[in-house]
């Protein structure tokens, strides 16, 4: 190497001599500095000079190779490509064009979507990454097709010293391989409107509407005021179901058997005693009606999460303004995930782009700013709040929320969750209906009905403890 090194020296000198003798002593030492100023030059000087230093890669991994081969990103909606595009082909557009995307357009809760990603496994353009709604996350770690994210390079410790535990643990399947990351953290919260808190409570400041719902029976103490003033609390008993299983201490499956926990039985009394005393409008979850009661100044509070301040969210309220705070409840709502294909035709690229979403804490940083997301990345929020950063200015009325996300982040447990939730709970769900308008009158015979829809609708489940 040194030979060749000498070698290459003598024929730019040779070359120096005959081609650039004109040239004064000025015109070198500037043409020197320019050699160093670039790390491109000082390559190429380092042939023949090695003092001199070559500006190291910021990265903790090697850049892929340009002109590498293509990988493919599916997703059953367009918001992970959106963030793609901000963060990750922003800070690489000379691998932007290796990575396509590909929007299926599957709603959430569509068992279809699983089935259009396992024929396009099928094709030439496999999915080297698929996007997984929250819900489904726990039947796609055990798909033979999704590959442990080590496999592709990435040191995964990047990503588990910052993202916050509970999401590492949804990710990670039974034999303790992780699979799954997210770029997000998704904590719930109770959004309030402030006006009306005012006027009923006589304050609207977080930590005071906190101190006052922060159990059920608090809440209900407020539900109480609420409709003596002329108001609702809820718009639908539903909007308490997500935060109030969340909190089960045992899964919904326990060795192929049903297990109704306490809190099932605590949710069904409580949302019959919200719709027993008209402290809801009753209106399901979700629908056109639901979504206006956002606007429209006759509810107090709805239970969403951080993505509702996220762009293109389902959070909606107009004219009316809205702070957050904890509530009754510790809980999630909503999210995704980031899984890999097997044999991924283009490994760097692939851990490039899963390290620049999920774990470059300048990256997150930027993903709160540009997008609204809750960042997966604790050292990203920390420097968010320190900077004094906020979320969903429009909505939140100048409150910053990203120190009451960051808490309730730290608290969550997925561990109870299993792959036949979305299922159970839709049956759940049903029941909790049928309870409330006395279609059921009592409480074991709602559990009864429960016991047989599942027994009924979900296969792999028999039996009731």
């Amino acid at each position: 190497m040194n030979n060749y090194r000498r070698v290459i020296s003598l024929i730019l000198i040779v070359c120096m001599c005959f081609g650039l003798s004109a040239c004064g002593k000025k015109q070198e030492e500037n043409q020197t500095t320019e050699q160093q100023a670039t790390p491109q030059d000082a390559t190429s000087e380092s042939l023949f000079d090695e003092s001199v230093v070559v500006t190291p890669n910021p990265l903790p991994m090697e850049l892929p190779t340009l002109g590498g081969e293509k990988i493919y990103v599916y997703s059953y909606d367009s918001v992970f490509g959106n963030r793609m595009d901000s963060e990750f082909r922003s800070r690489y557009p000379e691998f932007s064009d290796l990575v396509e995307y590909r929007d299926l357009n599957y709603q959430v809760t569509d068992p279809a979507y699983m089935d259009a990603l396992k024929e396009a496994t099928e094709g030439r353009e496999k999915p080297s990454v698929f996007i997984v709604p929250d819900n489904q996350v726990k039947r796609f770690l055990e798909w033979e097709y999704a590959a442990p994210i080590a496999d592709c390079g990435l040191d995964t410790t990047l990503y588990t010293k910052e993202a916050y535990p509970y999401t590492v643990d949804f990710g990670t399947d039974a034999d303790g391989n992780l699979k799954a990351l997210t770029w997000q953290a998704t904590p719930g919260v109770m959004f309030y409107n402030t006006k009306i808190a005012e006027e009923v409570l006589g304050v609207s400041d977080a930590s005071s509407v906190q101190a006052m719902v922060s159990d059920f029976d608090g809440f209900m103490e407020v539900a109480a005021k609420m409709k003596e003033a002329g108001y609702y609390m809820t718009s639908s008993p539903e909007d308490l179901m997500q935060p109030w299983l969340d909190m089960k201490q045992t899964p919904w499956v326990v060795d192929g058997t049903l297990t109704v926990d306490t809190v099932v039985t605590d949710y069904l009394e409580g949302a019959k005693e919200i719709y027993a005393n008209n402290y809801s409008m009753n209106q399901a979850r979700g629908t056109a009606k639901w979504s206006n009661n956002m606007s429209n100044g006759k509810v107090f509070c709805f239970f969403g999460s951080s993505v509702w301040l996220s762009k293109n969210s389902v959070f909606v309220p107009k004219e009316q303004k809205y702070r957050v705070c904890a509530g009754p409840f510790v809980y999630h709502l909503g999210g995704a995930y980031i899984f890999i294909g097997k044999d991924c035709p283009n490994n760097e690229l692939l851990a490039l782009l899963l390290y620049t979403m999920t774990c470059d804490e300048d990256a997150m940083y930027d993903l709160c700013e540009t997008d609204d997301d809750f960042p997966n990345n604790q050292a990203a929020v920390s420097r968010l709040i320190a900077d004094g950063v906020t979320m969903g200015d429009v909505y939140l009325n100048g409150q910053a929320p990203l120190e009451t996300f960051d808490v309730i982040a730290k608290q969550l447990d997925r561990s109870n969750a299993t792959e036949y939730d979305t299922e159970i709970e839709e049956y759940f769900l049903a029941v909790s209906h049928t309870y409330n308008t006395g279609n059921k009158s009592t409480l074991e015979d709602a559990i009864e009905s429960l016991r047989k829809r599942v027994e009924e609708g979900v296969d792999e489940v028999s039996g009731y403890e």
